[in-house]
């Protein structure tokens, strides 16, 4: 009991002062170094840090002194917000990361939130000292940082766009413009030999894939010899975990948390998160299709007259585009992710990993729901530009599991085809669902959301076997998210296919890292296919 009573001395610095709190105790010393998951980079933009977790008279109590003679202190913990870095007096003060932290039950001083979330910026350090003051230094890096939004959106992005549709061999692109958009999702092989306009479409994709991969992997000077694609995935995953972070906050306490001002080092210099990195993608494409109607139906050749048409419909595409029918423009997405602050999105969910529950709470309607871009549509065009991947290896690696998987997979399909009917029925066939056995009827004319509910039980054993598991969360998080898509689909009475190929695209990545589930994985597929076939009818 003893070691919960010890206190510790938080000592703040930035460019313009050294302040100091005393007798602090270890929980506000962890609701000191929270904030530092916003990158503060000022006493000012630490300030509003904390208040995601301090409310305005707990922060006015805050009791920071400037250090006037320097001293030695026993337990101390400096934040250099000059060079981003934690200092302690020991290892045991330097808290973890990722992690969450609540104040122990002898606290009672405790205050703010009753929870916090530590998520450290990568690019911070963490390290032990003798003495605080010879723990610190000079600012370590005068370079400026490299404001890359400057770069890839904009005057530069058409101009980019613009060169590269201009400089293809015309003799090698086709007489016509497709009639339809070219979008990555293409119809399946099944229906493209049958489709007049499909190898139209197809020629005019690949030269768009040509331009759009040529486009995000060329180094160019003023990133300092990066490519585009570089900065769409630098830290992506740290960001996208502190917008995670932030829904759990405003589940547990029922309100939104703060968010980071647009003045703020991290709104401008903060990395891509996943929904950025998706509606960067759709832009890229939007223009690079507008560049081929103006060239090729519209009849422009000169390149200044080309970007000034590509300028004004990339800054409108922006504000009035919808993506995958969200009601946010794609500014305003790109805008709440970069003041990292989770979308809402109609309707509401629990806290919860149960796709019963969940699905339960958005008809309901308790609590709040929140929605996000998987970015499934990326990988789908099995290029390494467009990859989610931030290396090549990794994805080379991912492409050969899935040729392993899919070999393995339909050997598994191939064998429940061959399964009769009267098998399927024998009391003695023992099916691959323990808690959630749910009779599958092809021949059925049961409502789809009765279907759905029975893929939700099955769904949901699925989620306890990864529980069981231990199986990272965001396996868990991807599986919903994408049963979510599907049912919204059924709910907007549009087309479900997309939201059900990709179900299954996760489901199969999930086997792949899981061999054990492959053949849950398997049956719950071929009960989508069925469920996909009642719709058709």
């Amino acid at each position: 009991m003893a070691n919960k009573k010890q206190t510790v001395t938080i000592l703040l610095r930035d460019e313009e002062r050294l302040i100091y709190q005393e007798n602090a105790s270890d929980w506000q010393m962890h609701l000191m170094v929270a904030p530092l998951s916003a990158d503060p980079r000022d006493f000012n933009e630490f300030t509003n840090a904390c208040g995601r977790y301090l409310d305005m008279e707990e922060m006015k109590r805050m009791p920071w002194r400037h250090v006037t003679t320097p001293q030695s202190y026993g337990r101390w913990l400096m934040i250099d917000l000059v060079n981003q870095r934690l200092v302690a007096s020991s290892e045991s003060l330097l808290p973890e990361s990722p992690a969450a932290y609540e104040p122990d039950e002898v606290d009672e001083e405790a205050v703010g939130s009753p929870v916090i979330w530590i998520n450290l910026p990568p690019w911070w350090k963490k390290s032990v000292g003798d003495d605080w003051r010879t723990s610190f230094g000079p600012k370590e890096s005068t370079k400026d940082e490299v404001d890359f939004r400057e770069i890839l959106y904009g005057q530069n992005l058409v101009e980019g766009i613009a060169k590269r549709v201009l400089a293809l061999d015309r003799k090698s692109l086709p007489a016509k413009l497709p009639s339809r958009p070219v979008k990555e999702n293409r119809q399946n092989e099944n229906e493209q030999s049958e489709d007049e306009g499909f190898s139209l479409e197809e020629a005019w994709h690949q030269h768009s894939i040509k331009v759009h991969s040529d486009w995000l992997m060329t180094p160019r000077a003023d990133l300092e010899g990066a490519s585009p694609r570089d900065f769409l995935h630098r830290n992506r995953n740290w960001k996208t975990r502190e917008i995670e972070f932030r829904q759990r906050q405003w589940s547990i306490l029922k309100e939104p948390p703060r968010a980071v001002f647009p003045e703020t080092h991290i709104h401008r210099y903060g990395p891509m998160g996943l929904d950025e990195v998706v509606v960067y993608f759709d832009l890229c494409r939007a223009v690079i299709e507008q560049a081929w109607l103006e060239v090729v139906k519209n009849g422009i050749e000169d390149f200044a007259q080309l970007t000034e048409q590509l300028i004004k419909f990339h800054d409108k595409w922006l504000v009035e585009e919808s993506i995958e029918g969200e009601p946010t423009s794609p500014i305003e997405i790109i805008e709440s992710e970069r003041r990292l602050m989770p979308r809402t999105a109609d309707g509401t969910h629990l806290d919860c990993d149960c796709p019963l529950c969940r699905m339960s709470a958005d008809e309901m309607g308790m609590g709040p729901m929140f929605t996000s871009f998987d970015g499934y549509h990326l990988e789908m065009e099995n290029e390494f530009a467009f990859s989610l991947h931030e290396n090549y290896e990794d994805w080379d690696a991912e492409q050969a599991e899935f040729e392993e998987f899919d070999e393995e997979l339909d050997m598994q399909l191939e064998m429940q085809n061959e399964i009769s009917a009267d098998d399927a029925h024998d009391p003695e066939f023992e099916s691959v669902w323990k808690s959630s056995h749910v009779e599958d009827d092809p021949g059925s004319q049961e409502p789809p959301q009765v279907a759905m509910l029975k893929l939700a039980f099955r769904l949901s054993e699925l989620v306890g076997d990864l529980q069981t598991k231990k199986a990272p969360r965001n396996e868990v998080q991807a599986l919903n998210g994408s049963f979510e898509q599907l049912r919204k689909s059924l709910g907007l009475g549009i087309e479900p296919s997309i939201a059900s190929r990709e179900l299954k695209e996760e489901l199969e990545s999930l086997a792949i890292r899981h061999p054990d589930l492959i053949s849950k994985s398997a049956d719950l597929q071929s009960s989508i296919d069925q469920w996909s076939r009642r719709l058709q009818r």
